[in-house]
């Protein structure tokens, strides 16, 4: 009994890793395109010097580069995590 729930329970964790994994990344993916083409907007329209000055276009940016470092840093950990989830599922069936 304590096996089958055990089983159901690893089954119920590898479900929702394969959703939600790319549900994840395909949000932040959404999420950068959409602060991409705010930005394009705004730097690229007919008056970007009376609109932003210089410290706001350069906090803009950084803003940007921040990201995209966490779109890369959190597509790192979760490949982590499955790899780590997956040889653990493996170790525990090899039992």
């Amino acid at each position: 009994m304590e096996q089958d729930v055990l089983e159901f329970f690893s089954a119920l964790v590898k479900a929702n890793k394969d959703i939600l994994c790319p549900a994840e990344e395909l949000c932040c993916r959404l999420l950068m395109l959409q602060r991409q083409a705010v930005k394009r907007q705004l730097l690229f329209s007919p008056f970007p010097d009376v609109l932003f000055g210089p410290a706001m276009v350069a906090r803009i940016q950084e803003d940007e580069h921040l990201a995209s470092q966490q779109h890369a840093l959190s597509s790192v950990v979760w490949r982590l995590a499955s790899s780590f989830w997956g040889s653990a599922s493996v170790s525990h069936w090899a039992r």
